[in-house]
């Protein structure tokens, strides 16, 4: 049986988590007060209330000290197989975490991260829906020594009820290196952001827009519709309803920005995408600006979803993702998703996961026509009949749309 490591007394984090601790109060503030700073911009040539503006400084210093004194009083150990946390500055918590319900951890290394030499580490167990333990700093081999440590650890309970089941098993077993199984080129990355999705971020933009476009209408005093007048503005002509057909150009522009922002994403997400395993489970490492890598045990995994667009299919590329065992809502936030993959890559991973007989036993079956005839009979062929019924008594000859309802 593998030997553990040394055990992990009492400490804090690196010093540097105190500038990550900043950053995210810092964009706590952001999320939460970006309207009132909006109504700041806009309303840049009135006078504007300095109280309030005290108040926020006021306040933003509080948070500051509170979260700087919330590093000093932040420790974490490992004693008895179990992950200890303590925190708090005027209430103090402890957290125990057992070693054998930790289910992933993620080390998660942005640019700053790697400026100075720290990763980050998320830690997850059995059932939870966010990460149990968040560790905003730490130093690289420190964060490799207490993944390493409790990997070792759950791999010792697995080896240790194996030699249970073999008569006379006593030999020791010795952990297998990771062997990588396969490793996304640039070229790989970028073909898979040009096949993602374009709509949803497509949609995100026009909600933000939207959203924002509210705001400024509220800051500015001005009523629905002006900024429509506005924006018409900015292009140097006066709003004319006969000119409203310009508009219909941005609809490419926006189109070429969602591409752009899917193709961006993806590239910083999935940049130097490797998937490496041995014999217990995977490990994953991806990303270019935020460098991530999850650990994964085989017997957690309990079932891997792949799907594809008609883009990818004509690519050659699939996504898939691995679920854990969980509740449904939990499973979909610990899925772990590989992009653009080609169907030797993912053979490659089902062959990890199954048998070659299991794998052999697949085959596909296909929706019965006559689901199609009745989905067709009851929601669109029966109402237009209504329909068509109603516009001959009512002579509304709009209810003749409903018949648009067939090809859909």
């Amino acid at each position: 049986m593998s030997e553990l490591p040394t055990t992990f007394p009492p400490r804090r984090q690196s010093p540097v988590a105190m500038l990550f601790i900043l950053g995210k109060l810092l964009r706590q503030l952001l999320r939460t007060f970006w309207p009132v700073l909006l109504i700041f911009v806009f309303n840049s040539g009135r006078q504007g209330n300095i109280s309030f503006e005290l108040f926020l400084i006021f306040l933003s210093s509080i948070q500051i000290i509170g979260s700087l004194l919330a590093y000093f009083k932040y420790y974490y150990w490992v004693a008895d197989n179990q992950l200890f946390v303590k925190k708090g500055v005027l209430k103090t918590t402890q957290m125990t975490i057992p070693l054998d319900r930790i289910q992933t951890i993620q080390r998660n290394a942005t640019f700053l991260h790697r400026i100075f030499g720290v990763t980050g580490l998320e830690i997850e167990t059995a059932g939870s829906v966010k990460q149990e333990l968040e560790l905003s700093a730490l130093s690289l081999s420190e964060a490799k020594r207490l993944e390493e440590y409790i990997l070792t650890y759950k791999s010792s309970l697995s080896e240790t009820a194996d030699l249970a089941l073999e008569e006379g098993g006593t030999e020791e077993t010795s952990p297998e290196p990771y062997k990588v199984l396969f490793k996304k080129p640039p070229l790989g990355v970028f073909k898979a952001g040009i096949a993602q999705n374009h709509l949803q971020p497509l949609l995100i933009f026009m909600a933000s827009a939207f959203g924002s476009i509210n705001y400024i209408d509220q800051a500015m005093g001005w009523g629905e519709g002006q900024w429509v007048r506005e924006l018409i503005k900015l292009f140097g002509s006066e709003p004319d309803p006969e000119n409203a057909w310009i508009f219909l150009l941005f609809i490419p522009v926006v189109l070429l920005i969602s591409v752009l922002y899917s193709l961006v994403r993806t590239f910083l997400l999935y940049y130097d995408l490797t998937v490496k395993h041995d014999l217990k489970g995977m490990r994953i490492s991806t990303g270019l600006l935020n460098k991530k890598e999850f650990s994964i045990l085989f017997q957690k995994i309990q079932f891997v979803r792949w799907y594809t667009n008609p883009l990818q299919r004509w690519l050659k590329l699939m996504n898939f993702r691995f679920f854990q065992a969980a509740s449904e809502a939990v499973a979909r936030k610990k899925a772990f998703t590989i992009v653009g993959a080609t169907v030797e890559e993912f053979q490659q991973v089902l062959s990890l996961l199954y048998k070659e007989e299991a794998l052999e036993g697949f085959f596909p079956y296909k929706i019965s026509g006559l689901w199609i005839y009745r989905r067709w009979l009851w929601f669109a062929l029966l109402p237009s009949l209504i329909a068509t019924g109603v516009a001959f008594i009512t002579k509304e000859w709009l209810w003749f749309h409903v018949w648009w309802l067939h090809p859909v």
